[in-house]
Parts: structure tokens; sequence; C-alpha cells
């Protein structure tokens, strides 16, 4: 999980600033990366970024760094305004080439056919691509078993050796192993098809109409932001993920550029902590 932070140090909310150091301390406390952009040409108190992961943690896990505790922590929907989605990141359904299964409707007879004998690989619990893969299991109503690996090279690497059957792995890593054919990929996780492999089918066009799970990362600010310093930063954020070069970037690293209204990036973040909550729960999923 990432945390960014562009913090103004002229601000004049030292409270707000004081809880945005508790946050990072936390974070970092808990092994998580964390990023501090001084921008003193902001006059106003923070932006923070905020990531699916984030979210995945936050429902696993009621000790999570920023977990609903009104008097000490911070909660994105409840304490920021939405400015805009900035990237999508989705996963590549890869299976080892002895698989006898071609896409997904026959991954899914498959595992149908032999419940609880498939397992996946997945860069440690709560992970995007373990909750994606729950999700799938969910919407699609087989059985499969996680295995939890400590990263995501090392879940690749099971798959490849035939430890595991499948897994949702990252585009970087997965293009060049289906290229060479050393992994079959049977579908990609996200609304549309990516841009790294135009040919692959996403899950929903594959059987399972209305699955969607990626790796995002938008941008909020602190709630009562005026609608003006809204307007501005999406207009900024807008412009610079739309430009060719770092378009082509945030494509070299497996992201997808996104661009939404600060309304409309708003309803995307409830809705996913509505249908991950809902599947956390149902699920039983907890990070151990």
């Amino acid at each position: 999980m990432r945390f960014a932070f562009i913090v103004d140090p002229l601000a004049s909310l030292k409270a707000y600033k004081d809880t945005s150091i508790d946050m990072m301390r936390a974070a970092q406390e808990a092994g998580h990366a964390v990023w501090v952009i001084q921008q003193p040409a902001i006059h106003w108190s923070a932006v923070q970024g905020v990531c699916a992961e984030a979210l995945h943690i936050e429902l696993l896990d009621d000790d999570a760094p920023w977990f609903v505790e009104v008097d000490r922590h911070l909660v994105p929907l409840r304490d920021f305004a939405a400015i805009t989605q900035a990237t999508a990141q989705p996963y590549v359904l890869g299976v080892h080439p002895a698989l006898e299964a071609a896409s997904v409707r026959e991954f899914i007879a498959l595992a149908k056919a032999r419940p609880g004998r498939l397992n996946y690989s997945s860069g440690g619990n709560g992970s995007a691509p373990h909750i994606g893969t729950e999700l799938l299991k969910s919407m699609a109503g087989i059985d499969l078993v996680h295995v939890a690996y400590k990263g995501g090279a090392p879940a690749v690497a099971a798959v490849l050796a035939g430890e595991a059957s499948f897994n949702f792995g990252p585009m970087p890593a997965m293009v060049p192993l289906i290229r060479s054919g050393r992994l079959k990929a049977l579908a990609v996780s996200g609304f549309t098809r990516s841009r790294a492999l135009p040919e692959v089918p996403t899950v929903a066009e594959s059987g399972v109409p209305g699955y969607s799970s990626s790796s995002w990362f938008g941008l909020m600010a602190p709630k009562g932001t005026p609608k003006a310093v809204i307007d501005t930063l999406h207009a900024a954020v807008d412009k610079t993920i739309a430009a060719p070069d770092t378009a082509q970037q945030l494509l070299n690293v497996g992201a997808e550029p996104q661009s939404s209204t600060p309304a409309a990036f708003a309803k995307f973040v409830s809705d996913e902590y509505e249908r991950y909550g809902r599947l956390v729960r149902d699920a039983g999923l907890k990070i151990e």
C-alpha cells in the first residue's frame, strides 16, 4: 500500500497538518511507503492520494492506520473532498500453459469440476490481486484456494513453477511472460481492455458480467476546500495525465490514465467501499 501526501509548509491549518503527520507516521510504522512533497505554492492544507489497496486494508483490518475512529484518524469519504481519479491498474488473469483452460468460461468450468483443487497465488492478504480473485470466486460461484506469497514477484514465479494454478498479475511483469508463451492470458480485470494487451478480453466480457477489479489512484483534498481550488486541481491533473509523455510513463508501469469529475470520483469511491465491504463481510476475509 502506498500513500502520497502533498503538504503545504505554509498552511495555516496546523491541526490538520499535525493529523496528517500522525497518519503518515502510522502508515510508516505499519510498513507502508510514504512520500511527502513540499509544495509552497499551494496555500491550503493538503492533498492526499487514495488508492484501492488502502480501502482494502481498511475493510480487512480494524487496526489499519486510518480505520474509522472519529477522534484520531481520517477517513476518505468523511474527511476529504474528491478531486479526480488519476489512474487505474488492471491485472492479468494468467495461468500456467499446462492448465486445461483457454478462456475464462473454460476456467470456470474447470474450477467447478474440481472444487477446492485449483489454487491461486497473490502478493499477500489484502492485496488487490487477492481481493480481485475473491471477487471472481464470489461472482462465478467457484471454490479456489488462496496461497499468499511475500510480494508480487514470488506470486508470479509460483505460477511459472506450477506451484499455483493462476494469479492476477501486474501488467509489467505479466506481458513479457505472456508474449514469450511462458504464461497464458485468459482475461484482464478492468472495466475495459488494456492498451498493453488489447487482444485479451476483460473478465466481464468473458462470462462474468459486471466483474471489474483494479488498483487505482485518485486525489482528494480536505473537506471544506473551496470549489474553485477543487476545480483548479482537477483541471491541472486532467491536463497532466492527458499529456502523451505522462500517459506513456503510466502505461510503462501498468497504469491506465483515468479522469473523472469530482462527483463521479466520490461516487466511485463510495461504490468501491460498498462492494468490497460486502465481499469482505460475506467471505469473512481477514488480514493474518
